[in-house]
C-alpha cells in the first residue's frame, strides 16, 4: 500500500511479453473532504486513465476543459498539467495511474509499440461513448483487493490493447479558446526524452530510436537534449550507462563482458574507458570497495 498526496493507492506490477507495466489503484478513502483536498494542479511521472462509469467528469488541463459523460474516457500522458475538478455525489469514475516502459523485444510481439501514445505522448486523448473501456476498468477496480495481484495488470494490459484499436480524439492546442503556456510543448517533449532514455539507453541506436519515436530530424534532436540537460545526448547515454553499471556492480555477479554486452558497449574495453573516465576507479576498483567487501 502506498501514500500519494493523502490518497491511499494499491500498487500492481508485471512484466508481459516485452514490457514492465506498473499498475496503482486509488483505494476509496472515508474522510472525502481530506480526498479533495488534493484537487490542485499537477503533472505525474506516470500516465492516467480518467473512466466515466456515471454522471460527468470535468477535467482542467492548461488547454481548457475536458469533459467526460457516461461512457467516455481520456488518457493523460506523463508531464502533462492537469486537475480533476471534484465530482457530484451521484458520479461514478475510476482513476487508474499506470506506467509502461520496454523490456528485451527479441521474440515478442511489440505491444510496447501500441501503448507508446498512451505512455510518451504530448496530447491528451479521448474515447467518446466506449462502455467496453468503462467495463474493463470497472473490473479492475473489483479486484483491488483480490489474492491474484497479477489480475488488475492482466486486465490493464488487456483494457490498453482495446484502447490502441479504437478510434479516439485529442485535445489539440488550436481548439481552444485561449492560448496555451508556450512552455508546455517543450515541457512535455522533456518528459517524452527522459523517458524514451530510460528504455533506449543501452541500445546501439539509441540516438535513431529517440529521434524516431519524438518524430525529430538528428539535429533537431541534439537541439532538443542540450535544452534539457546542457549536454551532448552522447553525454546523457554514457552518464546512464555508468550510473547502471555502478547497480550491477555493487548488487549482482555480472562479469565485466556481461555488464558491457547488457548496457550496450560495442567491447568490454569501452566500458572500461568510459567507467574509468567517470570514477578514477577501475570496474573492479568499484566493486572492491562495495559495503559487503567492507571487513
Amino acid at each position: 500500500m502506498r501514500c500519494l498526496n493523502s490518497i491511499q493507492f494499491q500498487e500492481y506490477s508485471a512484466y508481459i511479453e516485452n514490457i514492465f507495466i506498473r499498475l496503482l489503484l486509488s483505494v476509496p478513502q472515508k474522510d472525502k473532504n481530506n480526498y479533495e483536498s488534493v484537487h490542485v494542479t499537477h503533472s505525474h511521472n506516470s500516465s492516467e486513465l480518467f473512466v466515466c462509469s456515471q454522471g460527468e467528469v470535468v477535467i482542467k488541463t492548461k488547454n481548457g476543459y475536458i469533459n467526460l459523460s457516461e461512457g467516455d474516457s481520456a488518457i493523460i500522458p506523463p508531464g502533462i498539467t492537469h486537475v480533476k475538478y471534484p465530482t457530484a455525489d451521484n458520479t461514478v469514475n475510476y482513476v487508474l495511474s499506470f506506467s509502461c516502459t520496454r523490456t528485451n523485444h527479441r521474440y515478442c510481439t511489440d505491444i510496447y509499440k501500441q501503448f507508446l501514445p498512451f505512455v510518451s505522448g504530448n496530447k491528451i486523448i479521448i474515447f467518446r461513448n466506449q462502455p467496453s473501456l468503462v467495463n474493463w476498468a470497472e473490473n479492475i477496480n473489483n479486484n483491488i483487493n483480490s489474492e491474484d495481484n497479477f489480475l488488475p495488470v492482466l486486465n490493464m494490459v488487456n483494457l490498453l490493447l482495446l484502447a490502441s484499436k479504437i478510434p479516439f480524439e485529442t485535445e489539440e492546442n488550436e481548439s481552444t479558446s485561449h492560448s496555451p503556456n508556450a512552455n508546455l510543448k517543450s515541457i512535455d517533449r522533456g518528459y517524452q526524452l527522459d523517458h524514451l532514455i530510460s528504455i533506449y539507453f543501452n541500445k546501439k541506436f539509441v540516438a535513431n530510436e529517440i529521434a524516431q519515436q519524438l518524430h525529430v530530424c538528428s539535429r533537431q534532436l541534439d537541439r532538443i537534449v542540450h535544452q534539457r540537460y546542457g549536454k551532448s545526448l552522447h553525454a546523457v547515454i554514457m552518464e546512464k550507462r555508468i550510473k547502471t553499471a555502478e547497480q550491477l556492480l555493487l548488487t549482482t555477479d555480472k562479469t565485466n563482458e556481461q555488464i558491457a554486452t547488457a548496457l550496450g558497449f560495442s567491447s568490454a574495453s569501452g566500458f572500461y574507458r568510459e567507467f574509468f573516465r567517470q570514477h578514477r576507479l577501475t570496474p573492479n576498483e568499484f566493486r572492491k570497495n562495495r559495503p559487503d567487501n567492507d571487513h
